[in-house]
């Protein structure tokens, strides 16, 4: 049995997440309260539904004015972004999570703690319900991707010694893994959308390279109309690199929450197949292009993960588990998306060729920064090479 406060803290949060009719008003108060303390927040930019008039649609950025190529869309100070204190280790974000938690649960909230309140909890599939997480485990048949569902859960307990019991540090841990920039959580930056085909944001300078003293600054990557949606990409912005080879969409489904809009990209490890999903707008159909050579035998792998999710959605038709109704909707959202993509590679036709079996473990590794040797930073598991090694 949990403790009362235990309780009392819970419906606290539950009461504030559900008055989703007063996050307009916060959202204004939290922009008056960075520009006092010090931010800069481009006055041609407002935050708005993403779907105008809906007001369960997420919020979003959009530019009420033009806005020039290079222009500031905003810059936050470095004391008002939470990350890790001195004595936190510098390589994982367990003191920014305890500096949120901190935030989240004082006497008086200040207006970004308010904000932060008012998100819908456990809206990660790294966070969801132990019954939603078995039926993902179950969808993903310990072969699909995202790998590695319960890893996040394991991490707070063994590493951070968070209480995950506690609901206030359980979401301030989710607000940190899905709306934190690695180690940083930065007010109005955090409200940002993601789309890697109207990408039209980027960093100004890459604070990890670089002084945190200078604070978050992002700027326009290309002239924007007034009108128009303002996007910076997830996994491929010009800070990104660590994430371009491996982190797809698989990985922002389980890390953010959502299924992305296309183009999207899709790395099977364990069949050794990757590729990436977009739309030929002129055709109006989808269009499979494979960045490393696919093999039969992967193919057929592939193959026979879809008859898996066949089986799947034929004895999953109902929520029997009573599994939370907004990560069942999400699931069978991942599961369409899982199910078109292999379809499209098993049926795209292309030569198959065994090479890609001969290659080493970093046969994914390209365009970015990251090392196939740095295991512990990426999700890609090794796969059975031609000569039987792991």
């Amino acid at each position: 049995m949990k403790p009362i406060g235990m309780i009392a803290t819970f419906l606290l949060v539950a009461k504030v997440v559900q008055a989703s009719e007063d996050v307009e008003v916060l959202v204004t108060d939290l922009i008056e309260w960075l520009r006092e303390n010090g931010a800069y927040i481009n006055e041609k930019v407002a935050v708005k539904r993403t779907i105008e008039g809906d007001s369960s649609s997420p919020l979003g950025l959009v530019a009420i004015a033009d806005i020039n190529s290079d222009e500031t869309i905003c810059h936050i100070p470095p004391h008002l972004i939470l990350q890790p204190g001195e004595d936190s280790p510098k390589d994982t974000d367990c003191g920014t999570i305890r500096a949120t938690f901190e935030m989240l649960n004082a006497a008086e909230p200040n207006p970004y703690a308010r904000y932060l309140l008012s998100q819908a909890p456990r809206y990660t599939p790294e966070f969801w319900s132990e019954a939603g997480r078995s039926l993902l485990k179950e969808l993903l048949h310990d072969f699909l991707p995202p790998v590695y569902v319960d890893a996040t859960l394991t991490e707070l307990k063994s590493y951070c010694h968070g209480d995950i019991d506690n609901p206030i540090y359980l979401h301030a841990a989710m607000l940190v893994k899905s709306r934190a920039d690695y180690s940083y959580l930065v007010p109005f930056y955090d409200m940002t959308n993601h789309h890697n085909r109207k990408l039209n944001m980027k960093h100004a300078f890459n604070p990890y390279k670089e002084q945190i003293n200078e604070g978050y600054a992002i700027v326009a990557a290309r002239a924007i109309e007034d009108g128009e949606h303002l996007y910076i990409s997830y996994n491929r912005c010009n800070i990104c690199t660590d994430y371009y080879d491996w982190f797809g969409t698989p990985e922002i489904f389980l890390s953010f929450g959502f299924v992305e809009q296309y183009p999207q990209r899709w790395l099977f490890d364990l069949a050794r197949v990757k590729f990436d999903l977009d739309i030929d707008n002129t055709a109006g159909s989808e269009v499979v292009t494979f960045l490393v050579p696919p093999s039969k035998k992967g193919i057929d792998m592939l193959r026979r993960e879809l008859e898996h999710l066949d089986a799947f959605s034929e004895h999953r038709t109902m929520n029997t588990r009573v599994i939370p109704e907004n990560e069942w909707s999400l699931l069978w959202d991942y599961y369409d998306a899982l199910h078109n993509a292999l379809s499209r590679a098993v049926s795209s036709g292309v030569p198959l060729a065994d090479d890609v079996w001969s290659l080493g473990h970093d046969w994914w590794v390209k365009d970015g920064t990251m090392k196939e040797s740095s295991v512990e930073e990426h999700s890609v598991r090794r796969s059975q090479q031609a000569h039987g090694e792991l």
